[in-house]
């Protein structure tokens, strides 16, 4: 089972982030949501929380006491959670917080964490994971950092790091990019041809540096539009 830890205090998932998913049953099936935890419940839910396959953990989420009040600052489980359970049992762990800016999700070193996404985005993006999940039984963090078409994005930015460490010299030459950034970049678009097929191809034409640059303009133009690369 996935494991969704949010104190929901102010009834954000229905109000502020329409994730009216959560509530019609549609993954109770797969999904438990947990919107309180008593600290005299800390043992109880660590053994619980050592079967999940994921965590989705509230960055900010408060303990409570006896009587089911949060407590101000008290981050005991949330602490105990992120430590104890999902780093001691290897469990993947995605942190969210309406306070966290930026996306820090690093898929080639770490793919099953994300360290930091920002609450709103988390919810948008937790359907298309939880419909990819119930169809594949694969947990791909990349739907949740990046949404459902991750693979436009990422593509995007990598290619922008390539271009952005050509020369201005007139001629291309392979020499001049990481092959690897660029099996990465190709593997993302979705395309036909075998990779290397295309550094084949590449190596048999002769190009200009702006020749190259428009190939991975007129193939990032293809993914946006078609989902793939149709060029080749």
């Amino acid at each position: 089972m996935l494991y969704l830890i949010d104190d929901n205090q102010r009834n954000q998932q229905q109000d502020l982030f329409k994730a009216n998913y959560l509530f019609d049953g549609s993954f109770d099936d797969i999904l438990v949501k947990l919107y309180g935890i008593k600290l005299q419940e800390t043992n109880i839910i660590k053994e619980k929380l050592k079967e999940a396959n994921a965590i989705f953990l509230h960055n900010t989420f408060e303990d409570q006491d006896d009587l089911g009040n949060y407590i101000k600052g008290g981050l005991r489980i949330r602490k105990m959670i992120e430590n104890d359970v999902a780093l001691e049992y290897n469990i993947p762990l995605v942190l969210f917080s309406y306070g966290m800016t930026d996306t820090i999700y690093d898929f080639d070193n770490n793919a099953n964490q994300i360290n930091s996404i920002r609450k709103d985005t988390f919810y948008e993006n937790l359907y298309p994971f939880l419909k990819n999940y119930r169809e594949s039984g694969q947990i791909d963090f990349r739907i949740i950092a990046y949404g459902v078409n991750f693979n436009v994005k990422l593509a995007t930015k990598i290619s922008e790091a390539i271009l952005n460490k050509l020369s201005n010299t007139n001629d291309f030459h392979l020499s001049e990019i990481d092959i690897n950034e660029l099996k990465k970049y190709y593997e993302l678009t979705s395309s036909q041809m075998d990779f290397n097929a295309f550094l084949d191809n590449i190596e048999d034409t002769v190009l200009s540096t702006q020749d190259f640059k428009n190939l991975i303009t007129n193939i990032n133009k293809s993914l946006f539009r078609y989902g793939r690369n149709i060029h080749h």
